[in-house]
């Protein structure tokens, strides 16, 4: 619906019943959108990036309908959503103990120091 070169497809009057159609038909759906999306998730992929085009989605449709109060509670309650499932999805780091660093002694006496032409001198 951002797209400059999509938009240039439609008439004046088509998209404006294009964005009709997404109010009255998408927006009460989310819902339904955001479960597929959860559902078809394959474990392989890690979440955040999985759910990325979803939210993108949401911004989009926030930008076109976000004057609309209900549209926009929405919206924000199904990102809110999506958000929390990708917490909940992301795989846990696991516990560390502490390290601690040890004590680093001088030595008694230090390497000699060679030059890589040493050998060639010889």
């Amino acid at each position: 619906m951002d797209d400059a070169k999509i938009q240039s497809l439609f008439a004046d009057h088509e998209f404006e019943e294009l964005l009709q159609k997404v109010r009255t038909q998408l927006i009460p759906r989310l819902s339904n959108v955001r479960l597929d999306w959860e559902l078809t998730h394959d474990p392989s992929e890690p979440p955040d990036e999985y759910m990325q085009r979803l939210l993108e989605s949401f911004e989009t449709l926030e930008k076109h309908f976000g004057d609309d109060e209900e549209a926009a509670a929405i919206i924000e309650r199904e990102t809110q959503i999506t958000n929390d499932w990708i917490a909940s999805h992301m795989a846990e780091e696991p516990d560390r103990e502490p390290r601690s660093l040890g004590r680093v002694g001088i030595p008694d006496k230090l390497p000699s120091t060679r030059s890589i032409f040493d050998d060639i001198d010889a």
